[in-house]
């Protein structure tokens, strides 16, 4: 088994924690305090969604990775298809980075104006936007793009980060999963 090394904050270390006892993420094999911070060593899965053409086999169990993380009371955040992390050979799908992540009870409404340009109007709402978010990970990047096109009916630019399109109409920046 090869690992991963990681220095994270104290936030990061206790969701990575609690995912990895509840097997949502990679087995978290050791840890150390220093000062503030925490270094990590976590399984190291041989791919990530990213490198997968076809991700929508992976879809239910992405799905049902973030709604056991929900039930533990926990936000991820920042679901993409580079904190996805999967092992094609066993068909195991972890999540990764909890770097952002929060308690669901500790959303705040600049929290949900910062995830989304169109802010949900509750936290269940929030959670069901996030579930969307798979979704969009395991849709082709043409489908994604096209489905944009779409419903914005603007020119659209790309934002100098890869995963970002920036409407210079409508002003909104809609997130690809990609």
């Amino acid at each position: 088994m090869e690992l991963y090394a990681k220095i994270v904050n104290e936030n990061e270390f206790l969701f990575t924690l609690i995912a990895s006892n509840e097997d949502i993420s990679p087995k978290l094999v050791s840890w150390k305090r220093d000062n503030e911070k925490y270094i990590i060593q976590i399984e190291k899965y041989p791919s990530t969604l990213w490198d997968i053409t076809d991700r929508s086999i992976y879809e239910f169990k992405i799905i049902n990775l973030v709604k056991k993380l929900h039930s533990l009371g926990i936000f991820h955040n920042d679901i993409h298809a580079e904190n996805i992390v999967l092992d094609q050979k066993s068909g195991n799908v972890k999540l990764i980075d909890f770097g952002i992540s929060c308690w669901i009870d500790n959303i705040s409404d600049i929290l949900l104006e910062k995830a989304y340009r169109e802010p949900a109007s509750s936290i269940n709402h929030l959670l069901e936007l996030e579930i969307i978010e798979i979704s969009w990970v395991c849709t082709p990047l043409e489908i994604q793009l096209e489905q944009l096109k779409q419903s914005c009916n603007h020119v659209m630019m790309k934002h100098p980060t890869r995963s970002l399109l920036y409407c210079k109409y409508c002003g909104y920046v809609h997130k690809l999963y990609i």
